[in-house]
């Protein structure tokens, strides 16, 4: 584990305070004499108000991570589990012999629920086990319910239902499992629990929800042979609790609570053409909106009552599965599934900032909780970012000297802010 703590610096922002060095960490090039009002800017914008800390993993991730209470990060990789404080110091791991771990769940005491090839695992945040319950291949990440719950969707079609202590409590079957057996039903995409209990879950391609006492209610977009193979990623709760489902048929789809359809939107109708051409992403609800990623990189925004179009942003890289966010005040947070940037967006359709990799950082993810960002790259390196700092600061830079505002990019040797190029420390040309 390699852990490069930055200098923490005067915020001109509030901001949690941080174990760090006072030591600057970056040198400043003021840019251009015809730019001379940014150097006022630029000068504590490469410091720890924006980049609290960065580290590497181990191992490759492969998965997103999990911010804790306590704002410390629940990392999953080719080895296991990684647990990096909130100064990005490492303050416990765990090793899973037989990976192929899922997103991990991070529970109200700090406790993360972790998958491996044959089950569930319950480990504290020292990275001491609680304790494991073998339950076979997972299909998806594990979910926790209103009173404390545990979700674990089998990858062969079962879902399990157990106590916080990892006590069964019912297991669901799909008609299909039951049925023929084997691999059939199996469970893909994300879970989605409501307030009551309630789980959406993703059989191949048939949303099945299934009720608190662990009975089908009904089941969604399924074909004669049990199954639809137009529907990859999970289903979500709106707002309003109504059923949210994407289809790599070029639609968005609105379900009532019961099961009726409310309307269905297709991403290639010739009068909304500017949406792109293919909805890839778990869809996600902010408030009257519904938000999904596109294959082809369109991030799009729908009236949840109507299925209307409201706005549609373009950020040049192919999103699926849940390479889309929503952090404080219904903010987006989108990352490319092959791109090395991610962005930050804002509900009304406006990207705030957006983040570039060192290196080429395939299958990026994030996770956010209050002002700090976390972005995760494949290869394992690990941002922390202070997300209002770095809007703030953007917002300050002057009219008509800037031509790229809602543009920083980090990385080992430089930071470039504006279009201004500022040289990290060491690295001085």
């Amino acid at each position: 584990m390699q852990i490069r703590p930055l200098a923490a610096g005067p915020p001109p922002f509030p901001c949690p305070p941080l174990a760090a060095s006072q030591n600057p960490v970056d040198s400043y090039s003021p840019g251009p004499p015809a730019a001379p009002a940014l150097s006022q800017v630029l000068k504590p914008i490469t410091n720890t108000q924006v980049e609290l800390y960065r580290a590497q993993l181990p191992a490759a991730t492969v998965a997103a991570p999990a911010v804790g209470p306590d704002g410390s990060l629940y990392c999953v990789h080719e080895q296991g589990l990684t647990i990096l404080g909130p100064d990005g110091v490492e303050k416990g791991s765990f090793f899973l012999r037989d990976g192929s771990p899922k997103s991990p769940v991070v529970r109200p005491d700090g406790s993360v629920l972790l998958t491996s090839r044959h089950g569930l695992h319950c480990v504290d945040a020292t990275g001491h086990e609680l304790f494991f319950r073998e339950l076979g291949k997972p299909g998806v990440a594990p979910a926790l319910g209103p009173q404390g719950q545990i979700y674990f969707g089998e990858h062969t079609g079962h879902l399990h239902c157990l106590d916080e202590r990892g006590n069964p409590l019912w297991v669901f079957e799909t008609e299909r499992q039951k049925r023929d057996g084997g691999w059939s039903g199996h469970i893909n995409g994300e879970m989605a629990v409501g307030p009551d209990g309630t789980v959406l879950l993703n059989a191949e391609g048939v949303v099945h929800v299934v009720g608190p006492d662990g009975k089908l209610r009904f089941k969604l977009l399924e074909d004669e042979k049990g199954r639809n193979l137009s529907v990859s990623t999970g289903p979500a709760f709106a707002s309003d609790g109504s059923i949210l489902v994407s289809r790599q048929t070029n639609r968005v789809e609105c379900y009532e609570s019961h099961g009726k359809l409310r309307w269905s939107q297709s991403l290639q109708d010739p009068a909304q053409a500017f949406l792109g051409n293919r909805a890839n992403t778990t869809p996600r609800s902010l408030g009257e909106l519904v938000v999904v990623g596109a294959g082809s990189g369109e991030l799009s925004a729908l009236d949840l009552a109507t299925g209307v179009p409201r706005w549609q942003l373009d950020l040049g890289a192919s999103m699926a599965g849940d390479r889309v966010q929503v952090g404080p005040e219904n903010t987006l947070y989108a990352a490319g599934q092959y791109s090395s940037d991610a962005h930050c967006v804002s509900p009304e359709g406006e990207k705030l900032w957006s983040f570039h990799f060192p290196q080429k950082a395939d299958r990026a993810s994030m996770a956010s909780a209050g002002d700090r960002v976390f972005m995760v790259s494949q290869q394992g390196q690990v941002h922390a970012l202070r997300s209002d700092t770095i809007r703030q600061q953007l917002a300050a830079l002057p009219p008509g000297e800037d031509q790229s505002r809602n543009g920083i990019q980090l990385s080992e040797r430089a930071a470039i802010v504006g279009g201004v190029r500022v040289r990290r420390k060491g690295h001085e040309e």
